[in-house]
């Protein structure tokens, strides 16, 4: 609430030094009232005051010890600042946060360790195509999505984003500065016989960039339009 001491904080990018120089000392800040202050942001957040919670988190983070913790805060603020579009400011926390979950931590499963990768999977797609669609938003999106771990995951507990993946490099192929080897290299890792997930998208985007079978990708990418448009009339009857 001190406007001034929150400037200077925020000017020397709220590390445990800047706390120790203006507060003369970090003891102040006990566990349990950081704690407290990580409940109070959720309850921020709850009631739709993003921008207050990200506040709180921002300042409660380098003064986190515990790792779970921590990639609590971490979640806490990338999404509050997705919801406020504070673009960024996400992508660094993204970054945070997937060197985080790529620690070892001991007591955590593997189906746990999958679960968050999955989840950092789905919250980059929107940040990336829904926030932030640009050539470097592909790039960054394709560059996350073909990591081992994170392709490994994608086949593990989400294969459907395989779907996202293939049209990111569709779409990112048109530009003029991309390499079209890396998605000659990639393709090959989404042919049916290999990937455990297919639609008419896909197989339109291997036909035709892989396989250069023109005519199976018109075929495919009827059938895509057809599906686009059994899927909206089911949509519009559920809605009337």
């Amino acid at each position: 609430e001190d406007k001034e001491k929150y400037a200077e904080l925020e000017k020397e990018k709220f590390t445990k030094a800047a706390y120790a120089k203006i507060f003369k000392s970090l003891d102040i800040f006990s566990k349990e009232e950081i704690e407290n202050s990580v409940k109070y942001a959720r309850a921020l957040y709850d009631i739709g005051q993003y921008s207050e919670s990200n506040k709180i988190l921002t300042c409660v983070l380098a003064l986190v010890e515990d790792e779970e913790q921590i990639i609590n805060v971490l979640w806490g603020k990338l999404t509050s600042e997705i919801l406020t579009e504070s673009i960024s400011e996400a992508v660094d926390d993204l970054k945070l946060l997937r060197d985080r979950l790529e620690k070892d931590r001991a007591g955590v499963s593997h189906m746990q360790v999958l679960a968050n990768r999955v989840s950092l999977l789905h919250t980059a797609l929107y940040l990336f195509l829904n926030l932030r669609y640009s050539e470097d938003s592909l790039e960054a999106l394709i560059d996350l999505f073909t990591r081992e771990n994170y392709l490994s995951a994608i086949q593990d507990g989400a294969p459907h984003l395989v779907r996202y993946l293939l049209g990111a490099l569709f779409l990112l192929k048109n530009f003029p500065k991309f390499d079209i080897n890396k998605v000659n290299y990639l393709l090959p890792n989404f042919k049916p016989e290999v990937c455990n997930y297919s639609d008419s998208l896909n197989k339109f985007i291997i036909a035709l960039l892989q396989d250069f079978d023109f005519k199976r990708a018109q075929n495919s990418l009827k059938r895509h339009c057809i599906e686009g448009i059994i899927i909206n009339n089911e949509n519009f009857r559920a809605r009337t």
